[in-house]
């Protein structure tokens, strides 16, 4: 694939390689690159997602990533103004999600997120301008869901019958 040309990559990736070797998502972030669409890399070994793709702007879809091992997502995508969609994230080993898709005034919709570990959701979904509806997601440990939906003035399908309010301690602003 590295060879190949990507129509939803603003560069041909042999030009965007030495940023993308370079990419460590425990040390650095692709901040300040102008990468449309983030390739798919070998990320089968990384526990840390913590504001690996915060604050990029130019950003609008990413490829799958091997997140099986992956224990945190803060702000992992906080800021990305022009996401639009994210696939399906193996979120089973995850316990933070805060600020996940703080200020994604682009992003529409959400994959249902198996987050059986997660223990804070707040300010998740703040921000999130186009979000009509709430995935489906699973808060069965979460304590921490303060701000999680604050702003979303597109939200019209708030079913929260599969939430699991038994841990929580801090629900205030969720809304």
């Amino acid at each position: 694939m590295r060879g190949e040309k990507v129509p939803f990559i603003n560069r041909e990736l042999d030009k965007a390689k030495a940023v993308i070797e370079a990419w460590n998502p425990n040390r650095t972030t692709l901040a300040g690159t102008n990468i449309m669409f983030y390739p798919v890399v070998d990320t089968s070994k990384v526990t840390s997602m913590a504001s690996a793709f915060a604050n990029m702007s130019s950003i609008y879809s990413v490829g799958l990533l091997n997140t099986s091992k992956v224990t945190t997502m803060n702000k992992m995508f906080s800021g990305c103004t022009n996401l639009v969609t994210i696939p399906a994230f193996n979120v089973k080993e995850v316990t933070d999600m805060r600020y996940m898709f703080q200020n994604c005034t682009s992003l529409q919709s959400i994959p249902a997120l198996d987050s059986i570990r997660v223990t804070s959701m707040s300010y998740m979904f703040s921000g999130c301008t186009l979000i009509d509806t709430i995935p489906t997601l699973t808060t069965d440990a979460v304590k921490d869901m303060s701000y999680m939906f604050q702003g979303c003035t597109g939200l019209v399908n708030a079913d929260l019958r599969g939430f699991n309010f038994g841990y929580a301690t801090n629900l205030s602003y969720m809304f």
